[in-house]
């Protein structure tokens, strides 16, 4: 009965991490946009992202962004790129149902 509880508990608490994520803000790229390791336009890009690409914001610090982007050599990455570079798109929070 225990290792069920448990078991129960190890699933609702990874299917929330997984909604949390699911519900992370996205950055869509408008025009090119260099990604750096800090937020430092003077520093060289690890990557550059092509119009249009999706990157997950990890967090805004207005004139910055903290995304996580899948490079094609490394897979993913985080690092800083200046907003305007982007379009910002919020998931609305829902709630989520943890009832067993």
């Amino acid at each position: 009965m225990k290792q069920q509880l448990a078991g129960l508990l190890v699933v609702a608490v990874l299917a929330g991490a997984a909604t949390l994520s699911a519900q992370s803000p996205t950055a869509v790229v408008a025009t090119v946009a260099p990604i750096y390791l800090l937020p430092d336009s003077a520093r060289t890009p690890l990557r550059t992202a092509a119009v249009n690409t999706t990157l997950r914001v990890m967090e805004d610090n207005g004139a910055w962004l903290k995304v996580e982007f899948k490079d094609p050599d490394l897979g993913l990455r985080v690092g800083y790129v200046e907003s305007k570079h982007v379009q910002v798109t919020r998931v609305a929070q829902t709630p989520v149902d943890l009832s067993v």
